[in-house]
């Protein structure tokens, strides 16, 4: 049986062809603009009315406990800003949901900071090999962006 887990414990993927297209990643001047992602179930989770520099934010639902809190994350990789409607304390481990049907994201890997890194698909196609990866504690600044199963934009604090 394949190895799912490398021995940093990162989710392995298998080689596939170039980059989809249907990805619609941005790079503008150093930036990289997410401009789709999508939960397991295919819900897109770029929408909402908040905008950042002109483009719409990735929609999440974080659980803390039984709390729930609407989260509003750049569509910027590496952008550490966000909008909330409640509290979460820096430092909290945040279950990340999907605002329409409720599913947890999946996880990528461990973080650095002894957290799940989860992933939002970047096609409809929902192939993990393309996606958007962040910290599921609440602070963390870590997320990469990978592309046929490998890490091409990283970002750490």
């Amino acid at each position: 049986m394949e190895e799912r887990f490398d021995k940093e414990g990162r989710l392995i993927f298998p080689e596939k062809g170039a980059f989809p297209a249907k990805a619609k990643v941005i790079v503008r001047d150093k930036n990289i603009l997410v401009t789709q992602a999508y939960c397991r179930n295919g819900h897109n989770l770029v929408r909402g009315e908040k905008i950042w520099d002109g483009n719409r934010g990735i929609n999440l639902i974080g659980k803390i406990g039984e709390r729930k809190v609407n989260i509003n994350l750049s569509p910027y990789q590496g952008d550490n800003r966000r909008v909330l409607d409640g509290i979460i304390e820096k430092g909290e481990i945040v279950t990340l949901l999907c605002p329409e049907c409720g599913t947890e994201l999946e996880i990528f890997s461990p973080c650095g900071c002894s957290a799940d890194i989860v992933y939002m698909y970047l096609t409809e196609e929902l192939d993990p090999r393309d996606s958007i990866c962040v910290c599921s504690r609440f602070g963390c600044r870590y997320s990469c962006l990978t592309s046929r199963g490998k890490i091409v934009s990283e970002f750490t604090v």
